[in-house]
């Protein structure tokens, strides 16, 4: 399929991400928070930090793949972040 032929779909996903502890989370939520400004065209994502747990959300009238790819770059970021708080702690 070429970039012309990309179908756009609309589609919202919330995921809600429990961690050990606030400190965690916070320092997890905050080593991805620039993931929520480097989405394609048509794509929003918003992480919330909701005590021990984040929330995140992508909202997105865009292709299947953008929708996906945002949600795969987040949960990278969020294994990137959980290794380097193991490592320090």
């Amino acid at each position: 399929m070429t970039k012309k032929q990309k179908k756009i779909v609309e589609a919202s996903l919330e995921v809600q991400l429990p961690l050990n502890n606030e400190k965690i989370a916070k320092s997890v939520c905050n080593a991805t928070a620039p993931e929520n400004q480097e989405t394609p065209k048509g794509v929003t994502a918003i992480s919330k930090l909701q005590g021990s747990k984040i929330k995140f959300t992508v909202n997105a009238n865009a292709s299947f793949f953008d929708l996906i790819s945002t949600t795969e770059d987040f949960f990278e970021k969020v294994a990137l972040s959980l290794k380097t708080v193991e490592t320090l702690e």
